[in-house]
């Protein structure tokens, strides 16, 4: 084990953990050989690696837990597939996971480890991307193209820049990126592909195999006038006194304004300066200080040159928050120097010499905060509140850095702030509009304007075949079985065999990180040993607007005493024990507008048709009036990874208008089960049932009152989501 100290924001300490693997499927040494901090503070891990392996970044934010005083462990990023030879990630913290992970520069130290998940267990898929080509340069908005095939199903497609998994793309191909969110010069993509043969969710479906590949790098220059747009906080929430920072640095003195702008892109605030840098603290008003609602807001900026000096001081217009890199002495050393701790560039000179490519002044000041106190409102000095601000970084031009590279001499370089008018490289853009953000994990917005819950488990604890025990039908004296899923009552005393379900982590966290984009806080996560029957009996999920389950089940094909056949939704604990909950044993709906609305069970035969009609002729549905709908299926269902998001996306109406809420689940399952072409047999119908008037609904009708309190008004209606005509 090695241990790597590294500074990333001023005397703030990161420490690396290097370690062997935790596995031996592939018996791979694994060892760190490469960790660096990006100009935003981010960490790139770099380790040795075998093709084929399949990997899981691990983090700890201390090394020793004062509960349990061992190392605490908890995966960062999972399912992530060998390079080659060679392997790299890039750290930014992950804002969709519960808790967030909070981006490296945020933190004063992290560990990490590398987890080895073992080795792909089918072929791999072919994955290129065809466009933009290897060494161009572009600017702006860019549309990666991604080509991928497999000889089995083909699952999941991710684009990365620099290592970071970017926002995924409905059709898989053509991802969309703001190159503007970052620092000019190269950077690095590459895509990933998942294929797997089996299906995943299924009686018997014990023998899935999984294919991962990624794409040959390609190295792409951007050439920007605007660079490092960025956004401080990821969940703007200003009723909690929180202030969004935006900010962004140029490649020239400009001219400069900046729109804040609604999902109609109204303007409601507008605001304009000059400089090489801009930065703008945002309250969540509009213009004049006007209340505006809770929603998703982008900013437009453009830019354009005025020929000014390039020049930045400590009263100038500001700039991003992000901390200085480490100096160049203690990149590679193993033990920190705590003389060097403070350390940065002032000027481009020092940097330069030090071969990095920006530089640090001292922030302006910041004007004093209105607090509420026992004795009224009062002002009191920024740092009291937020603490002190970090320096600010100027990024030295590439037009400065090439004449310091081409005179190799640094008299070409001021000696002070002011660089002089700079020619701009022949591909800069000399006035630019961008509107962002688009890069994870920033999303624009204030306030939250719905709640979403999700509930799963991956069953991945089974040794073999994962069997479930018959249900008992008990009169006495001697019990006899339910017979389960079409099967006779001759074999109703037989285990029923099942599978892991591993695609529920993706299906399930796919929903939330694009319910969170459109500004939906998930407050309710039942994950795997958390999550058991009695969530689902007493009501666990009617705090949330939208909620959606994925889980083993059965439907009863004889009935039990009462005479009905009922449907069971199934548990499994890491320990081995099992469980269930009927489905009219569930309690779904809650009141007012923070209350349950909608729920999606992906479950197999969950609302099957005849166990469906025996709960609906005995009032027996888990549809109170509170509820609205409730979706699932009446088939088998696989467990497709993008079902979630997808079903998210279009009642969002992300790239289109906002289906309503069951015709998002159709189109959810036509678009999710278009991969699944090994199966033209496999027939999956989806089923939504509730309300009447419910059946039109949108997200933003949460405060429709469409239950009429006689459950002989609830209706239903069917849709066959694969095979596709």
């Amino acid at each position: 084990m090695k241990t790597i100290t590294w500074n990333t924001r001023g005397a703030a300490l990161l420490a690396l953990l290097l370690n062997q693997p935790l596995q031996s499927f592939g018996e791979t040494n694994l060892n760190f050989n490469g960790v660096s901090a990006t100009v935003e503070g981010a960490i790139r891990l770099s380790w040795n690696s075998t093709t084929n392996e399949v990997y899981e970044v691990q983090y700890a934010d201390s090394l020793i837990d004062t509960n349990t005083g061992t190392t605490t462990w908890i995966p960062l990023y999972t399912d992530y597939p060998s390079h080659g030879t060679n392997t790299f990630w890039l750290d930014t913290g992950d804002y969709n996971l519960n808790p967030p992970v909070l981006h490296p520069r945020n933190m004063p130290m992290r560990f990490y480890r590398i987890y080895n998940l073992g080795t792909n267990t089918g072929p791999a898929p072919s994955i290129s991307i065809t466009s933009p080509s290897n060494g161009v340069t572009v600017s702006g908005n860019l549309t990666v193209t991604v080509n991928a095939s497999s000889s089995n199903d083909l699952v999941k497609t991710l684009l990365f820049v620099d290592g970071q998994e970017m926002p995924w793309s409905k059709d898989g191909t053509n991802f969309v990126i703001n190159t503007c969110e970052w620092s000019n010069g190269t950077h690095v993509l590459f895509a990933v592909a998942k294929s797997q043969f089996g299906l995943e969710g299924t009686p018997g479906d014990t023998s899935v195999t999984y294919g991962r590949a990624v794409s040959p790098y390609v190295n792409v220059t951007f050439d920007n006038l605007i660079t490092r747009f960025s956004w401080t906080i990821p969940y703007f929430e200003p009723a909690l006194g929180q202030t969004q920072q935006v900010s962004a640095l140029f490649a020239a003195n400009v001219n400069w304004t900046l729109q804040i702008q609604d999902v109609n892109t109204n303007t409601v605030l507008a605001t304009n300066g000059a400089g090489v840098s801009m930065l703008y603290n945002w309250t969540g008003t509009g213009q004049g200080g006007t209340n505006i609602a809770d929603g998703v807001y982008t900013f437009l900026l453009s830019a354009y040159t005025n020929g000014g000096p390039y020049e930045v001081s400590g009263g100038g217009s500001g700039g991003p928050t992000n901390g200085p890199p480490p100096p160049p002495s203690s990149a590679s050393s193993v033990s920190s120097d705590s003389s060097s701790d403070s350390w940065y560039p002032k000027s481009a000179r020092e940097a330069l010499a030090a071969g990095l490519t920006s530089y640090y002044v001292e922030p302006p000041p910041m004007p004093p905060v209105e607090i509420e106190t026992n004795g009224g409102w009062a002002f009191v000095p920024w740092e009291d509140v937020y603490g002190p601000e970090p320096p600010i970084e100027v990024e030295i031009p590439l037009a400065l850095q090439q004449r310091f590279l081409t005179s190799g001499s640094l008299d070409s370089v001021d000696s002070g702030a002011s660089l002089g008018p700079l020619a701009l490289d022949a591909n800069t853009p000399t006035n630019q509009s961008n509107r962002g953000p688009v890069r994870p994990p920033n999303i624009p917005g204030k306030g939250t304007i719905g709640t979403v819950g999700i509930g799963y488990q991956t069953y991945v604890t089974a040794s073999g075949t994962y069997t479930t025990p018959p249900i008992l039908k008990t009169p006495p004296p001697i019990p006899t079985y339910i017979a389960l899923d079409g099967r006779s009552q001759s074999q109703a005393s037989q285990n029923e065999p099942w599978g892991s379900i591993k695609e529920n982590t993706d299906l399930c966290n796919g929903f939330t990180t694009t319910m969170k984009n459109g500004r939906y806080n998930a407050t309710v996560v039942k994950v795997n040993d958390a999550f058991t029957s009695s969530d689902l009996k007493t009501g666990a999920f009617n705090q949330v607007n939208v909620g959606l389950v994925a889980l083993h089940g059965s439907y009863a094909t004889t009935a039990e005493l009462d005479g009905i056949r009922h449907v069971y939704l199934r548990f499994r604990n890491s320990g081995g024990s099992t469980d269930y909950a009927k489905l009219d044993e569930c309690s779904f709906g809650g009141s007012g507008t923070n209350g349950l609305k909608w729920m999606a069970l992906l479950i197999c035969d969950v609302l099957h048709s005849g166990n469906y009609d025996d709960l609906y002729n005995n009032s027996l549905l888990p549809i109170n009036n509170d509820l609205h709908l409730l979706l699932g299926t009446s088939t088998l269902a696989t467990a497709a990874p993008d079902l979630g998001k997808f079903w998210a996306f279009d009642m969002l109406g992300a790239e289109a208008a906002a289906l309503t809420v069951e015709q998002a689940w159709y189109q959810a399952g036509r678009d999710a089960y278009k991969a699944e072409t090994d199966y033209p047999n496999l027939i999956i119908n989806f089923r939504v049932a509730g309300w009447p008037d419910a059946f039109s609904e949108k997200l933003t009708d949460v405060n429709n009152t469409p239950g009429t309190g006689n459950p002989a008004d609830i209706t239903k209606t069917d849709e066959k989501v694969h095979p596709l005509p």
